[in-house]
């Protein structure tokens, strides 16, 4: 039996596991733990003895990037499928979240390889631009920024600043300021603003 379980450690990041018991045991064997929500981890059986389990596993470059999979229990064979972006059942937002971070992660490696980015901020604004721009709702801004791996907080009424952060042998952070106009449930976005900063040791 496998059963998807989400632990309830009250505010922050869901705990979601993926248990699996025979019929002779008490106590079921954790194969899997992630901080997804419950509904972006699924299993399924192939066969009695073949376990595929299917997850939202983020970005290759994310810090958590892949989450650890039990590879065996008994006489199953566990294969742990990660897909990318941050859902399982991918809406148009989610879908415009996905297509961006890939595109600022191209931009990135472009930069990478020319050797252009250490040292000094790089605008990279127009990328943003073919997915949020002016007139674009708020809410499918924030929502779209969210689904891309992005971090915000507000910054003034009408200003919000967002960021993620790839770690390999040098830190870069990339960062976007988006002003708005009007509440946020109805406003919408008056100008962006992306850059990235390369902090090598």
């Amino acid at each position: 039996m496998a059963q998807i379980t989400e632990l309830d450690f009250g505010p922050g990041p869901f705990n979601t596991e993926v248990e699996l018991r025979s019929r002779w045991q008490v106590f079921p064997k954790t194969v899997f733990t992630s901080h997804n929500a419950p509904e972006d981890v699924e299993s399924k059986w192939l066969n009695n003895s073949e376990l595929t389990i299917r997850y939202a596993a983020g970005y290759p470059n994310d810090p958590d990037y892949i989450a650890p999979c039990e590879q065996q229990f008994k006489r199953v064979k566990i294969t742990c499928e990660p897909v990318a972006g941050y859902t399982l059942h991918p809406t148009a937002t989610s879908l415009k979240g996905l297509q961006l971070r890939s595109a600022i992660d191209q931009r990135l490696q472009e930069l990478s390889e020319a050797h252009a980015v250490r040292g000094k901020a790089i605008q990279i604004t127009d990328v943003l631009l073919k997915h949020i721009s002016e007139g674009t709702p708020y809410l499918e801004a924030l929502r779209t920024l969210m689904a891309a791996g992005f971090l915000g907080n507000r910054q003034s009424p009408n200003q919000d600043a967002w960021q993620y952060s790839v770690r390999s042998t040098c830190r870069a952070d990339v960062n976007v300021v988006v002003n708005w106009n009007g509440p946020p449930e109805s406003g919408v976005v008056q100008k962006v603003d992306v850059w990235i900063d390369v902090t090598c040791p």
